[in-house]
Order: C-alpha cells, then sequence, then structure tokens
C-alpha cells in the first residue's frame, strides 16, 4: 500500500506542476465512469475494481469509518488519477479527518481536472477559507462568479471574499451590481456603508443610509442608524435632529429617547434626560438590563443630591410594574427607600428581592439589621434560618 501511494502521490504532483504552466492545457479525461463503462485505456477490470471502491468508501464514510474509507478512495485514485469525483470525495474526507493540508491539495487536484464543477469550487474555497488562505478563497468565489455570472449567492460570497480581504472598493462594485439584480435591500446598503466607513468616506456612508431611508420611509430605525452614524462622527446637531424628528412620529422610539436622554445627560441636563427616559420605561419591550443599568446610574446620582429621588422613584415604578419578579430591580427599590429613612418599605423590598432569588449578601444583611431596629425578632430568627 505504501509503495501504490508513493506512485500515486508522484503522479499527482506531476499533474499539478504541469497545471500550472504558462500554456493551459485542456484537463486530462479520466478513464472512468460511475454510471457507465468507457473504452478508455482502462480495461473493464479496472474500471470495475474502481467503482467497487469508491462507493465501498461512500459506505464507510457513511459508518463514519474515515480512515479506512480515506484508504479506498486513495486507491480509486491510484487506478485513475484523473478522476474529479474521487479526487473530490478524497478531499472531503480529509476534512473530516481533519487534515486541512490533504484536503487542499486533493481539492485543487479536483478543480483542475474539473474547472467548471460549482461543488468542486465551493468545497475548495471552504477549505482555503478553514486554512486562513483568503487570496485562495477569493479566488475560487472569482471563479465561481466567472462560472455563474447571474447567481447571486456567489456574488455575495465574492463580495465577503473581496472584504476579507482588505479590498473594500472590489466588494462595494460586486455589491452594486448585486443591487441592480435585487434592487434596494437593508442587507447590502448596510454592509456597504461599513465599508464606506472603512474607507473613511463619511460622505458615501451617509449616502448610502439616506437611500434606504428614502426607499423605506416608514422605516424609523434607519434614521437611527443615520443619527448613530452621525453621532460616532461628532456630528451632535445633525443627530438630535434626526432623533427630534423620529419622536415626532413615534415619541416612544426607545433607541431616539435613549439618546436624547444620554445627550442631556452629558449636559448635566439630568431632569430633561429623565423626560425622555420616561418614555422609555414605558416601553414594555425595552431591555431590562438596560433600565437597570440606568437606574442604578441614576440612584448614584440622587445619592448625592436627594432632589433626584423624586425623579428615579416614577422609573422604578414602572420597571417594577413591567418586570414585577425581577429581584434586582426590588433590591433597588428597597436600597431608595433606605436612603429615604422610609424602613418599612425598604424592608419589604428587600424581602421580595430575596423572596424573587437575590443571594447577595449585603441584602440579606440590611433585611437582618433592619428587622432588629424594628424589632421584628421571630422574622429576623427566620431570616437568619434561611
Amino acid at each position: 500500500m505504501k509503495k501504490v501511494n508513493a506512485i500515486f502521490h508522484i503522479i499527482a504532483f506531476v499533474l499539478l506542476v504541469s497545471s500550472c504552466t504558462a500554456t493551459k492545457k485542456t484537463p486530462q479525461m479520466s478513464s472512468t465512469r460511475l454510471n457507465s463503462y468507457s473504452e478508455g485505456e482502462l480495461s473493464y477490470k479496472s474500471q470495475f475494481r474502481f467503482k467497487y471502491l469508491f462507493l465501498e468508501s461512500q459506505r464507510l464514510k457513511a459508518l463514519e469509518d474515515y480512515p479506512k474509507a480515506v484508504d479506498l478512495m486513495e486507491q480509486c485514485i491510484a487506478i485513475d488519477p484523473f478522476n474529479a469525483d474521487a479526487n473530490l470525495e478524497l478531499s472531503l474526507l480529509y476534512v473530516i479527518t481533519e487534515n486541512l493540508t490533504s484536503a487542499l491539495f486533493y481539492a485543487n487536484m479536483a478543480f483542475k481536472l474539473d474547472p467548471e464543477n460549482s461543488w468542486i469550487l465551493l468545497h475548495l474555497a471552504q477549505v482555503n477559507l478553514a486554512l486562513g488562505n483568503l487570496k485562495g478563497e477569493l479566488n475560487a468565489h472569482l471563479n465561481l462568479v466567472k462560472l455563474e455570472p447571474s447567481n447571486i449567492d456567489f456574488k455575495f460570497s465574492l463580495a465577503q471574499s473581496y472584504t476579507s480581504n482588505n479590498l473594500f472598493k472590489k466588494a462595494i462594485g460586486v455589491y452594486e451590481t448585486i443591487e441592480k439584480k435585487i434592487g434596494v435591500s437593508e442587507e447590502v446598503s448596510v454592509v456597504k456603508e461599513r465599508l464606506y466607513i472603512a474607507l473613511g468616506d463619511l460622505k458615501s456612508a451617509v449616502k448610502e443610509l439616506q437611500i434606504l431611508i428614502d426607499h423605506f420611509p416608514a422605516n424609523l430605525s434607519y434614521r437611527g442608524m443615520l443619527a448613530e452614524l452621525y453621532q460616532a462622527n461628532n456630528m451632535t446637531e445633525e443627530a438630535l435632529q434626526i432623533y427630534t424628528n423620529i419622536l415626532i412620529e413615534s415619541p416612544s422610539d426607545p433607541l431616539s429617547n435613549i439618546a436624547l436622554a444620554e445627550h442631556y445627560r452629558s449636559k448635566n441636563d439630568f431632569k430633561k434626560a429623565f423626560k425622555y427616559l420616561n418614555y422609555c420605561f414605558d416601553n414594555p419591550s425595552f431591555s431590562r438590563e438596560i433600565k437597570f443599568q440606568i437606574l442604578f446610574s441614576y440612584f448614584e446620582l440622587a445619592t448625592s443630591d436627594s432632589s433626584y429621588f423624586e425623579l428615579l422613584d416614577p422609573l422604578l415604578d414602572k420597571a417594577l410594574f413591567y418586570h414585577p419578579k425581577d429581584p434586582s430591580f426590588h433590591a433597588l427599590s428597597g436600597d431608595l427607600y433606605y436612603q429615604s429613612n422610609q424602613m418599612d418599605l425598604a424592608y419589604k423590598s428587600y424581602l421580595k428581592a430575596l423572596d424573587f432569588g437575590a443571594s447577595d449578601y449585603f441584602i440579606w444583611n440590611r433585611c437582618l439589621h433592619i428587622g432588629l431596629e424594628q424589632q421584628l425578632y421571630k422574622e429576623v430568627i427566620d431570616l437568619g434560618n434561611r
């Protein structure tokens, strides 16, 4: 077997080198077919054995006996080195057995033998990608698009390969050809916007989002994306104007409210910031985690200026209304009451936090401390035992 493999590798190497010469030659025709017999150089007996070994290798592959499957497929190629299917199948087996270097070798051989097979090219692209050979992946996708120029999926893959190779302008060019076929879409426009940003072309990035806004005026999220782009590039006034316009049409829009709230917070206009936060907390789909982060940051602010407790309290009530079993909100409510010296309410809030799963030692300690002050000795004993 080692002798057969050595002879095969010599033949395969000669084939690969000869295919890379300056003069492009027609690939050598295979003498074997899986569904028929040919009158080629191989005898009927050799063709029969090839088919038997090929199908047996496939059976063993299905049974996950990969080493034996590899061995039989190598024997197939020893019989007919010019069979593209056998080279492809051996490459696939080497992918499964994580021998990617050999997988790439046989994938390249399969492509040389059958350069118009899209399945081989797709596999070749995947193997190159797995090996981190981005140029090889790009070449495979270029050949796929040449092979099937009307295939939109292949063009998307080509654009992504250009992007991976930092060829952003070429990627944009491919996306533009896609747009001519499918029209304006979020998927393409958003990617183009990011590519323009990568190129440092803010003007084109803005234009790309404006195209989305013009085509889909009812979708306010595109306006929000443009506002975020302005914000990221220190164009604050333009961003604020967009957020303000969005709120005219949709007063409870979370993104716009939170952006304006953050803007006024940064300007130390906390009361105006709370105005916009109210709309956010009225939205039941607004993220629970973000609500807590906002409440906690403003709670810390309120500890140094008691006037903010009056603004924080209604926001916390809304959070508790939409998330009645969240221990973090009940714990924060307990802190709020504790700071304002309303010990009865603080005690009840801390107890609810514990009942809903809070495990922070600080909360247990507060409960025990307040219970002792309130002379609730039996409850303190129960809490202590818990």
